[in-house]
């Protein structure tokens, strides 16, 4: 029989598949089919799963050793672009995409997550910089290292990576390029399993695929197009164009009629009545609200932070070093009890926003509650789950570095995750599901701050040859 989910071969009605672990509900006795893409040779970013506090029995499994399935290369070079993405994006568009929670003046915190947030923050402020990543899940390290270049718009923009990467199957050497409003990507890979290699080139409109997205959003009822999107207009004259980012938030803010029936849609009100509440009239007060939550967070991060008791509630550190211009900050957080902390500071100082505190009390009176008896509710709530999460063991490191003006320099985070993974004991031909502590880390190194000079004739050769040989293995 045949793993539905992977396709790797396996002895008759076992429960689990020995290669990806996928439970075996239905006796497969053909081999799925498989498409032109999936008989190519392929290579694969290792699977963690992150299950930090998941409790499961070892299960004792006879099974027959199973030979690795091949996946495209491509798809090594996919999972590195959405590391770039993720570590990079959260960081600097993270704070463009939404409207600004710590926009305008700040003042100067000295504290090492104000710290944090400004650094990642600045990056929106950057023309171009170039990057190199490492990634370690546990099983390996991978790399990915390019440039951010912006120019008059996005499409006139310059964005390469390029990664080289080995593991127990394949080496894999990839290069992406977006110029132009287009996306050149080539793949190497050699398998010396298979004595085999595989080479490929893809050439893709980005442009046409953003128009199909809208297109299949207004189908879906969410007409983007209506709010005047045009993703060209988020980079202007070398930056990224906070404006237009915040002029599509204010627009949806105005524009969200529905916004809060997909809140009760969701279930995000728990088991709250909604019928006698009417949120309705506190549409055209979203940006006001907006605003309050802002000052309420800058309040936490610029001024409640720099208070070392308070701080150390949640932060282990921080230890502080500078060399030259340079100031580095190593320091570990507990997710739980900043979560803890973060949770009661928003409950004791909510009610002093009086836009904040209007709707809170209009919906704390649709549930036959006074304000404090809202708040003390949700408190209590809160804080009985978190405890139920524990103290929170498995904390977050942190180290990054730093300008004077603080634009980033280097950042790095790891953590502690349990990976459950199939262990084979050939002395007894048995897989058995194990429990094995892993550490996950990302490293992130950015230089040439507003001085990156891409050769742009190499670029466009590229781009020409990735055009000319595209879907040409």
């Amino acid at each position: 029989m045949y793993c539905p989910e992977c396709g790797a071969k396996l002895a008759d009605n076992v429960k689990f598949c020995a290669k990806c672990g996928a439970e075996q509900t239905q006796t497969q006795t053909k081999a799925p089919a498989q498409d032109t893409q999936t008989q190519q040779p392929q290579a694969q970013m290792p699977q963690v799963q992150m299950q930090p506090q998941m409790q499961m029995q070892t299960q004792t499994i006879t099974l027959e050793p199973v030979t690795p399935v091949k996946k495209p290369a491509l798809v090594k070079i996919i999972s590195i672009v959405a590391a770039v993405v993720v570590v990079l994006g959260l960081g600097a568009a993270g704070f463009i995409f939404l409207p600004r929670l710590l926009g305008g003046s700040k003042p100067n915190a000295n504290n090492c997550i104000a710290v944090t947030l400004d650094a990642l923050e600045n990056m929106a402020e950057l023309s171009g910089f170039t990057y190199d990543i490492k990634i370690n899940d546990g099983n390996g390290e991978y790399g990915a290292n390019g440039y951010l270049s912006l120019g008059k718009d996005l499409y006139s923009s310059l964005f390469e990576f390029k990664i080289d990467s080995e593991d127990d199957y394949a080496s894999t050497k990839g290069r992406a390029v977006f110029y132009n409003g287009f996306l050149g990507v080539y793949d190497h890979s050699v398998y010396p399993q298979w004595d085999e290699e595989y080479e490929s080139y893809q050439y893709i409109d980005v442009k046409e695929i953003l128009e199909e997205i809208l297109d299949m959003a207004s189908e879906a009822g969410a007409n983007l197009k209506e709010l005047g999107i045009d993703i060209n207009n988020f980079v202007k004259d070398g930056r990224f164009n906070v404006d237009e980012f915040n002029r599509i938030g204010e627009k949806v803010s105005k524009n969200a009629s529905d916004y809060f029936g997909a809140i009760e849609d969701s279930g995000a009100l728990g088991d709250f009545e909604t019928e006698d509440f009417d949120i309705s009239k506190y549409l055209d007060k979203l940006p006001a609200i907006q605003k309050e939550l802002g000052k309420l967070f800058e309040n936490f991060l610029y001024v409640e932070c720099e208070k070392e008791t308070f701080l150390g509630g949640f932060v282990s550190g921080p230890e502080i070093s500078k060399a030259g211009d340079s100031t580095t900050y190593k320091y570990s957080v507990n997710p739980v009890k900043l979560a803890q902390v973060l949770s009661k500071y928003i409950i004791d100082n909510i009610a002093r926003y009086p836009e904040c505190s209007a709707l809170l009390e209009d919906f704390a009176d649709s549930q036959k509650m006074t304000l404090d008896e809202l708040l003390s509710f949700v408190s209590y709530s809160l804080r009985t789950a978190l405890e139920e999460m524990g103290d929170g063991e498995n904390e977050i490191r942190f180290s990054l570095t730093v300008s004077k003006k603080r634009l980033l320099e280097k950042f790095s985070v790891s953590f502690d995750i349990i990976n459950y993974d199939w262990d084979y004991n050939s002395q007894t031909d048995e897989y058995s599901l194990v429990e094995k502590p892993v550490t996950v880390s990302v490293a992130i190194k950015l230089s040439d701050h507003n001085n990156v000079k891409p050769d742009k004739n190499e670029i466009e050769s590229f781009m020409k040859k990735a055009e000319q040989n595209a879907d040409n293995y």
